[in-house]
């Protein structure tokens, strides 16, 4: 991602609490797939575990979901990493998360996100077996790795 679309980013963060990107890779996979647009909401300023969060990291945008939590003197410490990253995740300031991905749009579809769920520790990866739960029409549904 070039300067100019953070910039737009940061500017539609900041202007209208959320932003929609078109994101690539397959970390996030079967999740989110190379070519979504993902939506994320900045209002969410210290993400939980199962969120789905975005963040810059050298200059690239990564979209990765928060495996574990942890306050550390007064500051809170996410790990993050990928549905499909075999290894087990970086640490990130909960300062550096620009917001939390609340939907996936892919092929037309909007698939809204259970980001205020009580079942969302569901979300966290658990081995090959549960990617995710999103909610897609009203119902919920269970992506199997």
């Amino acid at each position: 991602m070039n300067a100019l679309h953070r910039e737009a980013l940061h500017a539609s963060l900041r202007d209208h609490g959320h932003a929609e990107v078109v994101v690539g890779g397959r970390s996030m996979h079967p999740f989110i797939r190379d070519g979504d647009t993902v939506v994320i909401d900045a209002s969410v300023r210290t993400p939980r575990v199962g969120d789905v969060v975005a963040l810059f990291n050298d200059g690239q945008l990564i979209v990765h979901r928060v495996v574990r939590r942890r306050n550390q003197g007064g500051m809170w410490l996410l790990r993050i990493r990928g549905d499909t990253s075999p290894g087990p995740g970086v640490d990130v300031a909960a300062d550096a998360v620009l917001g939390v991905v609340t939907a996936v749009k892919r092929a037309g579809h909007m698939h809204r996100l259970w980001v205020a769920s009580p079942i969302r520790w569901l979300a966290v990866p658990l081995g090959a077996a549960v990617r995710c739960v999103v909610r897609l029409r009203g119902r919920a549904s269970v992506f199997l790795g």
